[in-house]
């Protein structure tokens, strides 16, 4: 739904001079009653107030000539908003402060004062000096209170309050001008104050009292525009409730009230918008149809061609809805309806059809369209976010890749025929040299990744995580996210990503109503027993009811964290001195398996002795064989000991050659990881999920067939 259409400023007019004569007779009449002469008072009703009631009139309309200009710019017009001035007209308000200032100093017994201080007021209320214009109608309000201007003072001192951001203050001043003017009769203040509440119920989200207020509004409004407006705002409000069928009747009230095509076409679209909702889809054509065939509302042609593409969206017509939005977006290009259209069928790309791609495609093409339109920053946002999956997804298969390779590498040992022949090298240099003998055919290279195995599988983690972290929180597809999560655990049991992922799963299992409870808490103790320090386990501990950790000294701890100090400034001897120490002082420590792991990472990744680093890995498997750090040396023992059989096998195959295969050096590892793989999921389970396709297929209500867009 579009956003609430706010009105524009409307302010109580200043008492003007309608028969100079009447005016003359009363003013002499004061005058004398003063004591001040006949001439004294003629000139200076003449040659200060005239010719300020004169300037402050010409001022008044120029900045409301503005304001209405910009009003035809705006599809949503900010309530109050502040005044555009410009400087002639600058010029005439500081001309009616002064001459308005001198009346009240030399004759302030003059019953034009209230008249005086209102224009002063309204001057910089006009100019956005809130607070002077506040010091001159509060001087009005306490110093006249049974001058006749009091009510429009009132009602502007409740909207300068508005504006200067003190909005209990407006309330409360707003209030009292509404309870005070019913009791008078005085409806149109009623309107106003009401008006000014509504804006500020509706601010503050009391989407029900603010429709209370605007109905308020609607009932004594004082022109017919003002009650057609209101009650839009009422249908607005119900629109923001979902109650469609109210918001209808209320547009159609609208629609009743209004007295010009604009008021009218707001209110006709706004029905037949909420009669699309109601699923009431042929009659919201009828209205779309009716509101193109007027000639009036040729301004408003796009806003009405882009609700009919939404209305095919809404009743399922996908292949009709996308040829409506191309035509939209390409028939009023560079316009804020045109950026709209890009956002809808952004949407109905990614939501609907599963289409990614395309709907990528789409954001990025509508984040130019119209750059100062309130919705650019939706699809700008849509756009980042789908840049980001696809960039992930890249990343994912680039070190799938790199994995395998690492893992399984080709077979040199065997060159075909076909393959010596497709190796043929030629001397370009030479023309008719002929084709060079296959005895200058070497045995290709097979080029190594220029990572080792543990950064892929770390990367293949981070990528995997933080895709699985945008479906979640961000594009709001917990099934993708749950998908990716899983993945995780298996492939990735030992990753630092792991807490995460455990605790994010029994979030989106607690919103899953199908999901049993018992589920839910067994992944959050699964958290807490295997991570108890991680930020993952404090929060499952509260979910859980179950008291914090409280802080204990252990010395290993301190021990480790020194060592690992050490390690992370270079200082690799001290290290691995400082862990060997650990392990000799404190070998029943869950911790000590930790310091084993980390002096084989340390010979294996700074120092590159691979030899040592096999044997302290060794001997970590030896010392601590139960412990998680064993279950990761395992792997690369048996991956050192297979790459030594396949170099032997190799080196007898390929001597004729010429070529010996290159030694491997063993892959190294964090050693900040934290633990094996999970088996929290059963067998079943894995299998469903590694069948499972990246992105869910659309259901058959969506699998409509798309028409080309036009190149």
């Amino acid at each position: 739904m579009e956003r609430l259409e706010l009105r524009s400023n409307r302010l109580p007019s200043t008492t003007a001079v309608n028969s100079v004569p009447r005016y003359f007779f009363w003013l002499l009449l004061a005058s004398i009653v003063a004591g001040c002469s006949v001439g004294d008072f003629i000139g200076a009703y003449f040659n200060t107030y005239y010719n300020a009631q004169r300037l402050f009139s010409e001022a008044e309309t120029e900045v409301q000539s503005v304001q209405a200009q910009q009003a035809q710019r705006q599809v949503d017009k900010p309530y109050l908003q502040s005044f555009t001035i410009q400087a002639g007209t600058k010029t005439k308000f500081d001309a009616v402060i002064e001459k308005c200032s001198k009346l009240l100093q030399y004759h302030p017994e003059s019953s034009l004062v209230d008249d005086a201080l209102l224009m002063i007021g309204k001057s910089y209320y006009y100019q956005n000096e809130y607070q002077k214009a506040e010091r001159k109608f509060k001087e009005l309000i306490e110093g006249y209170p049974k001058s006749s201007l009091v009510f429009p003072t009132r009602l502007l001192l409740a909207q300068t309050y508005y504006k200067m951001n003190e909005k209990v203050t407006a309330v409360q001043v707003a209030k009292a001008l509404a309870e005070d003017a019913a009791q008078e009769g005085e409806n149109e203040f009623v309107a106003d104050a009401s008006l000014l509440l509504g804006y500020i119920e509706y601010e503050n989200k009391n989407y029900n009292q603010a429709r209370e207020y605007f109905e308020t509004t609607g009932d004594n409004g004082e022109t017919d525009e003002q009650r057609s407006n209101a009650y839009r705002l009422v249908a607005e409000m119900y629109a923001l409730e979902q109650d469609f069928q109210k918001a209808a009747q209320a547009y159609k009230r609208s629609y009743a009230t209004s007295d010009d095509y604009v008021s009218e076409y707001r209110a006709q679209i706004g029905y037949a918008r909420m009669l699309s909702i109601l699923d009431k889809h042929d009659e919201s054509m009828v209205e779309l149809e009716e509101l193109l065939s007027n000639t009036n509302n040729r301004e408003f042609f796009g806003e009405i061609s882009l609700q009919i593409a939404n209305v095919y969206n809404e009743m399922g017509d996908l292949s009709s809805a996308i040829e409506q939005y191309t035509y939209v977006d390409t028939s009023y290009a560079r316009t804020e309806t045109a950026a709209n259209s890009y956002y809808q069928l952004g949407l109905l790309y990614e939501t609907k059809l599963f289409r990614y791609d395309s709907a990528r495609t789409i954001y990025n093409r509508g984040r130019i369209e119209f750059p100062q339109g309130a919705v650019t920053q939706l699809i700008g946002q849509r756009a980042d976010y789908l840049n980001k999956y696809f960039s992930y997804r890249a990343e994912i298969g680039k070190y799938d890749s790199i994995k395998s390779l690492i893992l399984f590498p080709p077979d040199t040992s065997e060159v075909t025929q076909s393959t010596k022949d497709s190796l043929v090298v030629t001397d370009s240099l030479a023309l008719g040299e002929q084709t060079k003998s296959q005895d200058s055919v070497r045995v290709p290279q097979i080029q190594q990744p220029a990572i080792p195995l543990d950064t892929a599988e770390a990367r293949l983690a981070l990528n995997k995580t933080e895709l699985a972290g945008l479906f979640y929180t961000t594009i709001g597809v917990p099934d993708s996210a749950e998908f990716w999560y899983k993945l995780l655990l298996i492939d990735h049991g030992n990753s630092i990503h792991v807490p995460r992922a455990l605790f994010t799963l029994a979030q989106i299992y607690s919103q899953d109503t199908t999901v049993a409870r018992s589920r839910v808490d067994s992944l959050l103790n699964e958290v807490i027993i295997r991570y108890p320090e991680s930020e993952f386990a404090v929060e499952s501990r509260r979910l859980l009811g179950i008291p914090a950790l409280k802080k204990t000294t252990d010395p290993t701890e301190a021990m480790y964290a020194r060592g690992e100090a050490l390690m992370n400034s270079g200082k690799s001897v001290a290290a691995i001195d400082t862990f060997k120490a650990l392990v000799e002082q404190y070998p029943e420590s869950p911790i000590a398996s930790k310091a084993q792991y980390a002096i084989s990472w340390i010979f294996e990744s700074m120092k590159t002795k691979p030899d040592s680093a096999i044997s302290n890995y060794q001997k970590l498997v030896d010392l601590f064989p139960s412990s998680q750090y064993a279950a990761i040396a395992r792997p690369k023992l048996a991956l050192v000991e297979a790459q030594r059989r396949e170099h032997d096998a190799a080196t007898d195959t390929l001597k004729n050659a010429g070529e010996l295969p290159p030694v491997k050096t063993l892959p190294s590892q964090d050693p900040k990881g934290e633990m094996e793989p999970s088996e929290i999921f059963p067998e079943d389970d894995k299998r469903k999920i590694m069948e499972r396709p990246i992105n869910p297929p659309p259901t058959e209500e969506h699998k409509q067939e798309e028409k080309p867009r036009p190149q």
